[in-house]
């Protein structure tokens, strides 16, 4: 329904538009044509005054008068010359069909030169008239010859010198049928037009429907017989009289309504197309997404076994399919936290017996070391002391990250374990930066290092490890481990970072890919443990990593890396 008023709206504006564009068109038109026929009347009518004025003034005139007064000898001697004049008269006026000279108070006419009607020429219905000239409406040719049926004629008084009214002279003179009717023509209106002249008086003189225009008619009485059946255009002559044209309403409107008609069918197959394309539309994006509306409801209510049916429509199809991968996804997600979760309700409980645990280890070191310093044992108080600090750093609950100085202390209680245990010389030196002692670095880092170098590295008293901390002008934090130890093969150097390497089970069971994988947990996959060796000559191990990193951001970037 939405899409129809639009079409509507357009169809009532363009409606009007073209009405009134035609209605114009077909006025104009027709005034057009009226103003053309006006002038053809008009130049008729100035053909015959200039030619009757030809008869009546100059030489042709004076011989007229002569004529009338001189005697029957004479009048031979003017006859001719009058002839002359009246043939030439009527060769430069082309359009000029009959005239002669008529005498009212005989019926005489003189100079004919074509049998006439017994007509008197001052009987037509007058279309109008001035000083000693009337014009008359179109009326039947005086000439017998005539084939056409109409013509327009004039009369122009000759002022005789004697002045005898009972001896008037009147010039008449009337056009050709053909010139007469190439006057009106009815094609040129494209309708059945009816015509009048009116004189003016404002009286119907001519008419060419007498039925629906009889002559006589007043234009007040003209307008109520006509009605409103018809529409009146009406043009007015120099000379006072008026041309009218009667054009049927349902003629006029004709045109219109079959503009009405086309439009309509334009409308009806312009709305059959919009139907037809809605339903391509509908079935081609609305009921996919319909559809896919469908599948996301089904989603939101925890049907995820719900089978996804295909469209037929490419890009509908591949967004359906994307669809269903992305619940098979979650579906997979839902079943990793699932996992998780009890794994880590697992560990929450491996953790409490954790926490059990090393008050019952703590309680057995200081009972060593309180009995070490009762005998009198101060090499088993030390040992104690240190283990102890060892152990409760590395299960201490302070938190994944401590300051570089925390893993610096940590690393010599470690160092002073060792030398207790095996009974061997090496030399470790601790290099660190004051302004790097501050900075964060994940726990547990630095001894499992020192740890592979003395496990890998040394076979014999002497050894050397460096340790190296410093602050880069990037703002980086470097870290180097170094010995001279025997170094470490290609072959080795591959599997120091998986997790159940051989390198991994000795010692405190802590690899080098513990501490690798607690870097890029930590910092991010971009980082981690860069392990250089050549053999006989020692090996190197750095980590390079940013100065600044907290605890909730290492635990966001795992996150983020799952």
């Amino acid at each position: 329904m939405s899409a129809l008023i639009p079409l509507l709206l357009l169809g009532l504006t363009s409606y009007y538009t073209i009405y009134m564009l035609l209605e114009n068109k077909v006025e104009r038109g027709i005034r057009n044509s009226l103003e053309v026929e006006r002038l053809n009347v008009e130049n008729l009518i100035s053909n015959l005054d200039f030619a009757s004025k030809q008869l009546v003034y100059g030489s042709i005139g004076s011989r007229i008068n002569s004529y009338l007064s001189s005697s029957s000898y004479d009048q031979y001697e003017f006859t001719k010359n009058i002839t002359e004049s009246l043939e030439t008269t009527t060769y430069t006026n082309p359009l000029i069909g009959t005239m002669f000279y008529y005498l009212p108070a005989t019926g005489e006419e003189l100079f004919n030169f074509f049998q006439l009607k017994n007509i008197n020429p001052l009987q037509f219905d007058e279309l109008g008239s001035g000083q000693d000239v009337a014009y008359y409406a179109p009326h039947p040719p005086m000439n017998v010859i005539e084939t056409k049926p109409l013509v327009l004629s004039i009369t122009r008084k000759l002022k005789l010198s004697d002045g005898d009214k009972k001896r008037e002279v009147y010039a008449y003179l009337e056009t050709t049928g053909a010139a007469y009717q190439g006057v009106f023509r009815n094609e040129q209106y494209g309708f059945n037009a009816v015509r009048a002249l009116l004189s003016s008086e404002g009286k119907v003189v001519y008419s060419e429907n007498m039925k629906l225009l009889p002559v006589g008619l007043t234009s007040d009485e003209l307008s109520e017989k006509i009605g409103d059946s018809h529409y009146i255009f009406k043009d007015k002559g120099k000379q006072g009289w008026q041309i009218a044209v009667f054009v049927k309403k349902n003629e006029v409107n004709a045109e219109i309504n079959q503009w009405i008609v086309s439009y309509s069918l334009i409308a009806f197959f312009s709305l059959t197309i919009s139907l037809i394309l809605a339903y391509a539309l509908w079935r081609t994006i609305y009921r996919p997404l319909v559809n896919v509306k469908r599948e996301i409801q089904l989603l939101s209510n925890n049907q995820w076994d719900s089978p996804v049916k295909k469209m037929g429509i490419r890009e509908f199809d591949e967004l359906l399919s994307n669809f269903m991968n992305m619940k098979l996804r979650i579906t997979d997600l839902l079943q990793e936290v699932q996992e998780k979760e009890k794994k880590k309700k697992q560990l929450e409980i491996e953790k409490l017996l954790y926490q059990i645990n090393p008050h019952f280890l703590y309680n057995t070191l200081n009972t060593i070391q309180w009995y070490g310093m009762m005998i009198g044992h101060k090499e088993i108080v030390t040992l104690a002391k240190a283990f102890s600090r060892v152990l409760h750093y590395n299960l201490g609950k302070e938190g994944t990250i401590v300051t570089v100085s925390a893993e610096i202390e940590a690393l010599k209680d470690y160092i002073q374990l060792q030398q207790i245990r095996y009974n061997y010389n090496f030399q470790i030196d601790i290099e660190a930066q004051p302004e790097t002692l501050t900075k964060n670095l994940p726990r547990f880092i630095l001894q499992p290092l020192v740890e592979n170098a003395l496990y890998h590295a040394f076979k014999d008293d002497g050894g050397r490890i460096l340790v190296r901390c410093v602050l880069l002008p990037d703002g980086f934090l470097q870290v180097t481990v170094e010995d001279n130890g025997q170094g470490i093969s290609e072959d080795k150097l591959r599997t120091l970072f998986e997790e159940q390497s051989d390198s991994s089970k000795r010692g405190m069971g802590i690899g080098l890919s513990f501490v690798n994988n607690q870097l890029k947990s930590h910092y991010g996959e971009t980082y981690g443990l860069q392990v250089t060796s050549t053999l006989g000559e020692g090996t190197v191990m750095i980590i390079r990593v940013p100065s600044e990193i907290k605890e909730e951001q290492s635990h966001d970037r795992s996150i983020n890396r799952r």
